[in-house]
C-alpha cells in the first residue's frame, strides 16, 4: 500500500509542473496500466492485497475504481467476482460487512455497498 501512495505522490509531483494537457491517448494508457497493475495485485482469495489487515477495506476500494468509467469491468469478469465473494465473506447477521477484529464496520460497510450498487444494483435486499 505504501508503495502505491508513493507512486501517486509521484504522478502528482511529475504532472504538476504540467503546462500542457495530456493527449487523450496518453491518458487512455495511463488508466489501462492502473487497471492491469490493480488487477495483478488480486490475491487468490480473491483479495486486492496480500496480508490480513484492512484487505475488506482496501479490496473495496479497489473494485468500485475496476467497475468505474471509463473502463468499468462487467460484475461477470473473473476478478470481480472473486472479489465479491470475498466481500461477501464479511457480511455480518446485523448486516454489516466487516472484519470482527478491526473496529471499522462503518466504513467498509460503507464501501461493501459502493460495490453492491456497482455490481449487484438488483440485489436490493443487500443494499437497503
Amino acid at each position: 500500500m505504501r508503495h502505491l501512495l508513493l507512486s501517486l505522490l509521484f504522478i502528482t509531483a511529475v504532472f504538476a509542473g504540467e503546462t500542457k494537457p495530456l493527449e487523450r491517448a496518453k491518458v487512455e494508457s495511463l488508466a489501462n496500466e492502473a487497471q492491469a497493475w490493480l488487477l495483478s495485485q488480486q490475491q487468490p482469495d480473491g483479495a486486492m492485497v496480500p496480508g490480513k489487515t484492512f484487505t475488506l477495506g482496501i479490496t473495496a476500494m479497489a473494485v468500485v475504481a475496476l467497475a468505474s468509467p471509463p473502463h468499468a469491468l462487467k460484475p461477470d469478469h473473473p476478478a470481480m467476482i472473486k472479489a465479491l465473494t470475498f466481500i461477501d465473506n464479511f457480511k455480518q447477521k446485523d448486516g454489516g460487512v466487516y472484519a470482527l477484529d478491526e473496529g471499522m464496520g462503518n466504513y467498509t460497510t460503507s464501501l461493501a455497498l459502493q460495490v453492491y450498487v456497482r455490481l449487484r444494483p438488483q440485489d436490493q435486499d443487500t443494499i437497503t
